[in-house]
């Protein structure tokens, strides 16, 4: 079965199905929530960059999900016989988590308030998922420490008081 999307809908998206084999790329869509159950499956997952809240709740399965660089994520899992093979992740309890690419932006960016003598910056993908963009806000090409490629950020606060 193949589905077709629009891409500029923002989906809350439910599966309840048997046992299945499923190849998703939701890479290029808007997914505010992702929720699959099944029985035995084996599901390979792209999951967009976008913040989607995804649950998955399957029987015995195979499950492998491509998360982009620039995507956070907190995994729970919930299972008894299962073998995880998380590379990246930071086991803490029974909660997961993957702390790459995003944190060093972030970390980043808040260096970078007091160079660009402004207290909030975003960068140009955050500002664009905003409901209500400013429209007096200045755009910015900076270099990140570990980032090959210019960044564009905008400077939402107010300067910095002398």
């Amino acid at each position: 079965m193949q589905l077709k999307l629009n891409k500029e809908i923002v989906y809350d998206l439910h599966v309840n199905t048997g046992a299945i084999h499923t190849e998703c790329n939701l890479s290029e869509f808007k997914i505010d929530e992702l929720s699959i159950e099944s029985g035995a499956s084996n599901i390979n997952l792209v999951i967009p960059e976008y913040n989607s809240k995804i649950t998955i709740d399957t029987g015995v399965s195979n499950i492998d999900i491509a998360i982009p660089n620039n995507v956070g994520v907190m995994l729970i899992i919930d299972s008894g016989i299962a073998v995880k093979n998380l590379d990246d992740f930071i086991k803490e309890n029974n909660n997961y988590t993957v702390m790459g690419f995003p944190v060093n932006v972030a970390a980043r960016l808040e260096s970078s308030t007091k160079e660009l003598n402004n207290n909030f910056i975003v960068s140009e993908y955050v500002y664009a998922m905003l409901a209500e963009q400013k429209s007096v806000t200045e755009q910015k090409q900076i270099n990140l420490k570990g980032v090959s490629e210019p960044f564009v950020v905008r400077l939402m606060g107010k300067p910095f008081a002398n």
